[in-house]
């Protein structure tokens, strides 16, 4: 089921961002791109927040995130096997 608004609108990316590409790879529906400053959305996205839990510098935030430094990274699963499942 798709939510009713337009998600890609709903994240904000911050200067600390370090352009290393992690929400790239981490992205299921390959929906992130990556411009010479930032990430950018490309209208699939599904609301994994992916992007968000797995950034390395916390640069990927909701807009209207009440603790934007909560990230959930489940502990059974590593990043490379994420990264790996979605190639």
């Amino acid at each position: 089921m798709k939510p009713n608004f337009n998600t890609d609108k709903e994240f904000l990316v911050g200067i600390d961002c370090n352009h290393c590409g992690t929400c790239v790879k981490v992205c299921p529906r390959d929906n992130i791109k990556l411009d010479e400053f930032k990430p950018v959305y490309g209208g699939k996205c599904e609301f994994c927040l992916s992007c968000i839990n797995l950034c390395p510098q916390k640069a990927i935030r909701l807009r209207k995130e009440s603790n934007p430094n909560a990230r959930f990274m489940n502990e059974n699963v590593t990043l490379k096997e994420i990264v790996t499942a979605n190639d």
